[in-house]
Parts: C-alpha cells; structure tokens; sequence
C-alpha cells in the first residue's frame, strides 16, 4: 500500500469550522486506529421500512436479503482527538437494482462492481461530545453520544457501547485472528471476483460514498466520499464463537445475520465534506 502521508497529502486538512466555540478542522481525518466491519443482511422489509424517508432502495442479494453492517472504530489519532465510534450502515442505490448474487462476501461485490452503490450512515454513536457534535453540525449525520469499551487481545476483540441513558447499544466478541487465512481470499475470489478481490482487499485505499438520512439538521441526502486504508487486514467468516448482541430498539429487531467480520489495522481514513445527493449523481 501507499504510504500513510500519501492519503492525507491527497486530501489534507484545507479548512476550519466553528463547533461549539472550538475551531476544528476540516475534512475529517483519521491517522491511526482499527476498525472491525461486521457484514451481514437484514430483513428486506426492515430495509425498505429504515430508507423509506431516503431517496435511496435498499440493495438486496437473490435470497431476497438486503445488505447491513455494524462498525466498530477505535480511533487512536484523528483531528478530532481519540475517540470511539458505532455505526449501523445500510447498503443502497439511487434507484433498484437486480439482486445480487448470495454469498457470504456479496457485500464487496456490491462495494467493488455496483458503481451506484452507497453507504447510508444509518445510526451513529461516538464516546466524545466533540466527535459528536462534528458528526452533527458539519457532517450532517445523525451522531448521538455513547459510553463505549473496545479491547483487544490474541486476535479478539470485545466491544461494549451504551446509550448515553445507560441502555444497551451492542455488545459483542469476535475473533478474526492475526492472520489472513489464504483460502478464505480464494473463497471470496470465486464469489466476487479477481477485480472485486484486488479492489476490496489490495488496492491503495477504498473508495466508498456515504450518505446520511434526513434529519431536523439535514432536511435532504447528502453524500461524501470516503476514503480507507489500513496496513493490515484480516477476513473471516463469522463463525460459532463469534457473539454480538443488538440492544437498540430499531436495530434489535431487522433480523441482522452477520456473515464476515473484518479487522483493520493501522488504519488511516479520510471523510470529505458532503454535497447534495443529487448533485453528485449529476456529474
């Protein structure tokens, strides 16, 4: 991979804004941390049900499932200072598309091959008023605050994030290990394909568009395009041992199955100011 100066040299930090008396800048970076992507599918219904505000369909594989994530971050190094981060994502496009084909790694052929794919930043908490109130007021993102444990050892990492009330969020162990297992890669290679594989796992950085949902701060879909990178990657399916228990009213009940977790190491990570939806599709 580049080296980690070359994402930010792309993209640096060119401004600042005013969130609550501080100047922060902008856009949004993250120089060091991991992340855990927890892919799986949730109800269609639910789907449709959670995008029905959005100008956005849900996208669904052949077994009539819609795709979803979780995301866990334990960012060490980022312009807003240390801070935890949960995310709960759905998978869409400006208009319906044809199924995509099941499987446990259907996500990345959806990231890698469906260029009218984004990501709709559906639910997010982060553990600092400060990350929170960027998320809010610049971002346009649906940010609440969190009370947040992520550990790491052997592989495993255990996570924990309550509602500022104390409720439970999501809880969770998984275990993808510390080192890639080559035929999981060959495993995935068949279902998504040598281009999707090479864009999904060995290029530079991944490219991903993000949209947020309407809220009172963001009365239409805005896009911003997202930009990853990390040092190390792991892929795993998830497997028996693997644990994650949804507390969140809404989230509890879309019959979230996860299929593969996937651990980021030294991640670096760039989020760059939103636009219009529809501006963007324009281009």
């Amino acid at each position: 991979m580049k080296s980690k100066a070359s994402l930010f040299e792309r993209f640096p930090l060119d401004g600042e804004i005013n969130i609550a008396g501080e100047a922060l800048s902008t856009p949004y970076h993250v120089y060091n941390g991991t992340l855990l992507f927890i892919g799986g599918t949730i109800d269609e219904s639910a789907a449709k049900n959670l995008l029905a505000k959005e100008d956005l369909a849900p996208l669904t594989d052949s077994t009539g499932r819609a795709f979803a994530a979780f995301w866990i971050a334990d960012f060490t190094d980022a312009s807003l200072g240390p801070h935890h981060e949960l995310q709960f994502s759905l998978f869409a496009s400006s208009s319906p598309q044809h199924p995509i084909p099941a499987g446990t790694f259907a996500i990345f052929h959806a990231l890698a091959d469906r260029l009218d794919t984004h990501m709709v930043c559906h639910g997010l908490w982060n553990n600092t008023e400060r990350a929170v109130q960027y998320n809010k007021e610049h971002l346009s993102l649906n940010a609440k605050l969190a009370e947040s444990t992520i550990t790491r050892s052997g592989g495993r990492t255990l996570f924990e994030f309550l509602s500022s009330s104390g409720e439970l969020l999501i809880s969770g162990r998984v275990t993808p290990g510390e080192r890639q297992v080559p035929s999981l890669l060959w495993q995935m290679m068949r279902q998504v394909g040598l281009r999707g594989t090479v864009r999904s796992l060995l290029a530079d950085y991944m490219e991903v568009p993000v949209v947020n949902t309407r809220a009172v701060h963001a009365e239409q879909n805005l896009v911003a395009r997202t930009f990853t990178r990390s040092k190390k990657q792991v892929l795993a399916r998830f497997s028996e041992e693997d644990r994650i228990l949804i507390g969140h009213e809404i989230y509890a009940g879309v019959n979230f199955l996860p299929d593969f977790v996937q651990s980021l190491h030294d991640v670096g990570f760039v989020y760059l100011r939103p636009e219009p939806l529809k501006n963007a599709a324009n281009r």
